[in-house]
């Protein structure tokens, strides 16, 4: 018996050497993270911006945008609709919520090739581009409408509102979609609380569907016309345009999140009723610090993460001799003591 238990202790010695030069030997490879695409595109397409503003001459108010992006706008001018929060806006800017949104995206259910519908103000900017990324690397198809007004820091610069920004992109080759149509925006989305002088030199530049029409239900009923001709599957809202929940909502439209049913005794004639109403899921994106808390995302970084160091996954590798060679000593010496102790050599 004690020769048996000396057979099992050298056994379990080789296994604990075996396994640590195992472990010892590995080797880390470095892989590119499944969303590194998305990401690099974002952060291209956020540079892109950037340098436009800085070649034309476009101040950067390094006390709002304190990491210098480039694309947060002023705090309030004639373009401003409505309140917004600078630390949500800040959180925008970081490439890293594109990830989360294309796993809220994923919530969706949809297959490649689809047409997605889009409802986009110009109140994050930013995320209108990621949302623009995350469909086309989802091999999806975007059909966009947008609007020019904007909360604080949003896309609220004149020289630089946010179709600019999308036209630029879509110039460069760095987004392959951009607005069918555009709208005002802001007060009953025809831009009632903005700057009027300020506002026509912008509604001069667009170059596609202005869309104007001053009863509300009309607008709706407009836009949901143009989106249904693509057979979308599913509806995302980004920002805080009326149209997408109209009056009345009984939504929670302060909760980023997929929704796929409307609320009881919801009787409003937004977008977001009608597509429900038809059963296609809404995406609703606004409350991005919401959003941010969901997925890990830090709120307002200093710095800005940089994709090229931080999204690498680790395959470690191991020597494949070394453990087939330690198996098969292993296995060698548990028969060896199995066929002592059957023939009792071992006492």
């Amino acid at each position: 018996m004690k020769n048996l238990n000396r057979y099992l202790i050298l056994l379990l010695i080789f296994l604990i050497i075996s396994l640590s030069l195992v472990e010892m030997t590995k080797k880390e490879i470095y892989t590119e993270s499944d969303y590194i695409h998305s990401l690099k595109r974002v952060e291209e397409a956020f540079e892109e911006i950037k340098n436009y503003k800085l070649s034309n001459g476009i101040i950067i108010d390094k006390s709002i945008d304190i990491n210098e992006t480039g694309i947060l706008g002023p705090e309030f001018n004639g373009l401003t609709t409505t309140l917004g929060s600078l630390e949500s806006k800040r959180t925008a800017t970081n490439p890293e919520l594109v990830i989360a949104i294309i796993k809220e995206i994923e919530k969706l259910n949809l297959k490649e090739g689809d047409h997605v519908a889009i409802n986009m103000s110009g109140s994050f900017p930013t995320i209108n581009i990621m949302t623009i990324i995350a469909i086309e690397d989802m091999n999806l198809k975007p059909v966009i409408i947008s609007s020019i007004g904007s909360s604080n820091y949003g896309a609220n610069d004149p020289e630089l509102v946010y179709f600019d920004m999308e036209n630029l992109l879509y110039e460069k080759a760095l987004i392959n979609h951009k607005s069918i149509a555009i709208s005002s925006g802001g007060d009953r989305d025809l831009g009632l609380n903005m700057d009027s002088k300020m506002l026509k030199k912008i509604v001069d530049r667009i170059d596609v569907d202005y869309i104007y029409i001053e009863d509300l239900d009309e607008n709706i009923d407009y836009r949901y016309s143009i989106y249904r001709s693509y057979d979308p599957k599913a509806f995302i809202n980004i920002g805080g345009n009326l149209v997408s929940f109209g009056l009345n909502s009984k939504i929670p439209i302060n909760k980023s999140g997929v929704l796929d049913r409307l609320p009881i005794n919801d009787d409003s004639n937004g977008l977001s009723q009608k597509f429900l109403k038809d059963n296609i899921k809404v995406l609703n994106i606004l409350n991005i610090k919401d959003l941010a808390h969901r997925y890990d995302i830090p709120i307002d970084p200093i710095p800005i993460p940089r994709i090229d160091s931080d999204y690498r996954n680790i395959v470690y590798v191991y020597d494949k001799f070394l453990i087939s060679f330690s198996l098969i000593i292993a296995i060698f010496m548990i028969i060896v003591i199995s066929y002592k102790r059957k023939n009792k050599s071992i006492i």
